[in-house]
């Protein structure tokens, strides 16, 4: 039996238990303090929406998180971490969360921002959807009721 089999050691990104991000990332809970600060920022913009501005700018907010690291030192497990975090309250931010992007699984022609346009793209298209099977569904069943002596 090889080595590997015997091992219960997992190889490759997987989600990882608090503790265990905790080791690659001491502040890895702050992740989550960025995130919902993020969230407090677009309601604040969408706020001052169809209200003038004096200036007419609006002070462009910057929502990236880099995690940084050598090859093989657990980023991919982080972001897989976070991201079934956010999947499981995803109902009450009405995130989206688009997949990781793997540069090693790119085609050469592709850019990063065709690839995340693309997946943007197929996930408003399955908003666009659900939403007009929701529609569909609540107007099963609806009767119109008319007034036919007037």
């Amino acid at each position: 039996m090889s080595v590997q089999k015997e091992s219960k050691n997992k190889i490759g990104a997987r989600c990882l238990s608090d503790s265990e991000v905790e080791l690659i990332l001491p502040n890895y809970k702050r992740i989550y303090d960025q995130i919902n600060q993020f969230r407090a920022e677009k309601k604040s913009v969408d706020n001052f929406e169809g209200q003038k501005v004096n200036d007419g700018n609006k002070d462009q907010k910057t929502n990236n998180i880099g995690i940084m690291g050598v090859r093989g030192a657990g980023k991919t497990s982080v972001l897989k971490t976070i991201r079934v975090h956010l999947e499981k309250n995803k109902q009450e931010s009405n995130d989206i969360i688009l997949p990781i992007i793997v540069p090693e699984n790119m085609s050469e022609s592709g850019t990063l921002m065709a690839t995340v346009l693309g997946m943007l793209n197929d996930e408003i298209k399955a908003r666009e959807e659900k939403e007009k099977k929701r529609q569909k569904k609540n107007n099963i069943g609806a009767v119109a009721l008319t007034n036919e002596n007037s």
